[in-house]
């Protein structure tokens, strides 16, 4: 948030097991972030697939959330874990 309290990005957690497709834009992916497969997502989405399966996104609202900087909020995310949980199951 701004200090003004407006939203400027959504974060997003999906499964892609029931949505074969959404996981289908990170295959021949070159670019990665923490060992781990990035995707952009239209023009101000960016997003890893965590585990093949865990669509881990980052959307911001408008150009002001660049790309590097929306990266740098899906490394906030516990990758690590969530890619855990999902060896779990």
């Amino acid at each position: 948030k701004k200090s003004t309290g407006d939203v400027i990005a959504t974060l997003s957690v999906s499964d892609t097991i029931s949505n074969a497709e959404a996981a289908e834009k990170f295959k021949g992916s070159t670019e990665m972030l923490g060992g781990l497969p990035v995707a952009d997502v239209g023009e101000f989405g960016t997003a890893v697939l965590v585990q093949d399966r865990l669509q881990v996104q980052v959307r911001s609202k408008d150009a002001a959330l660049g790309k590097d900087q929306r990266k740098q909020w899906l490394e906030k995310f516990d990758l690590a874990n969530m890619a855990q949980m999902v060896r779990t199951r």
